[in-house]
């Protein structure tokens, strides 16, 4: 029903056919439009259960997201909150519409959302710590893996957010 589905399971077919892993291809030209860490994900996964199981390996990608997503929203939730609010704000966003999609077709938003979510965690963690620089060297990776899966934004945004929580916690 969504065609980015299988546009992506083309560009990951690519990818296979050509052994070139660089350079996304769709309909004979470079596919620039996505960074490439998503198509290596579906392509992991293709090669592990198979071109005869397509639909699954490439879906399972996104459930595979979904659940780290919700993992890393509970640990977000646990010291700003507590252990309730974490596992409360984990079962809020499971019912999103948005979490559903995210992780039920082949879309790589729900990683975009994954690697925001760590580094946003690992910045609260470095933030809240004596020991600042461990927890800040995880976040740097996790922004990094953001921008691979699909572009600027996963730097941007969460860079925003981050500037607005200092700017509201008047610690510039």
């Amino acid at each position: 029903m969504d065609p980015d589905e299988s546009r992506y399971v083309r560009v990951v077919r690519n990818m296979m056919d050509r052994a070139n892993y660089l350079e996304p291809w769709l309909d004979g030209r470079i596919y620039t439009d996505k960074p490439p860490l998503y198509f290596w994900l579906v392509a992991g996964s293709v090669r592990f259960f198979g071109w005869e199981h397509v639909q699954f390996a490439a879906r399972i990608v996104s459930v595979f997201g979904a659940v780290l997503t919700l993992g890393v929203t509970y640990l977000i939730g646990r010291p700003l909150f507590d252990h309730l609010t974490g596992l409360i704000g984990g079962g809020l966003l499971l019912s999103t519409v948005m979490m559903i999609g995210c992780g039920k077709f082949v879309r790589m938003d729900i990683f975009l959302i994954f690697f925001i979510f760590a580094g946003l965690w690992a910045f609260l963690r470095g933030y809240r710590s004596q020991s600042k620089s461990r927890w800040y060297l995880l976040m740097y990776p996790s922004f990094a893996l953001a921008t691979l899966t699909k572009g600027p934004v996963g730097l941007v945004l969460p860079g925003l957010i981050i500037v607005l929580f200092l700017v509201w916690r008047k610690d510039l």
